[in-house]
């Protein structure tokens, strides 16, 4: 835990502000696991497992003490950055045997018990569910694993991929933004 900052801040984005909270790891060390797949799955679950337990869990917690949502909700909010991250390494250029390692670990991340987060059922392990995106009919993008609640904040809104957000609500965002695009 004294490796660990929490950063809160405002950021923009399609010129709308929201507040955002990085936890950032003050010094990071890199480990060599073993080398034999089995004993490196068996460490590198063991690994996670006590980062997630032991870290992000009493983080979350405290969260939940100190505000008003409940801890499923905070880890809802991973999953989802989870899979983007998953995604945008897999079209990077790393080369394939950190390619090969980080699907194995992102595959022990969506195997672990429950009990590592404090649930039931792990809550990163999510089947997503798809829509078609603002800007081209012919691309899907991946609804959020839970709402963000920014519609709460003031001047927050319902993100486009919020999955509280009705599809023909999301039409309509579409229609918009598609005839906007065109008027440019």
């Amino acid at each position: 835990m004294d490796n660990l900052t929490v950063q809160m801040y405002t950021a923009s984005y399609n010129d709308r502000e929201y507040y955002a909270i990085n936890f950032l790891l003050t010094n990071l060390e890199l480990h060599d696991g073993p080398d034999e797949p089995l004993e490196r799955a068996s460490w590198t679950e063991e690994k996670l497992s006590r980062f997630l337990s032991q870290t992000v869990r009493p983080v979350f917690e405290t969260i939940a003490k100190a505000g008003t949502l409940k801890t499923g909700m905070l880890w809802s909010q991973l999953p989802t950055m989870l899979e983007y991250g998953y995604e945008r390494l897999m079209e990077s250029e790393e080369c394939e045997t950190v390619m090969h390692r980080m699907t194995r670990n992102y595959e022990i991340v969506k195997s672990l018990n429950g009990a590592v987060f404090g649930k039931s059922k792990n809550p990163l392990n999510v089947k997503f569910r798809m829509t078609q995106s603002k800007a081209s009919p012919d691309k899907q993008v991946r609804l959020k694993a839970a709402c963000c609640l920014y519609y709460l904040v003031d001047g927050g809104h319902y993100c486009f991929t919020c999955p509280r957000v009705k599809e023909t609500e999301r039409d309509k965002w579409r229609e918009e933004y598609r005839e906007e695009q065109k008027a440019k």
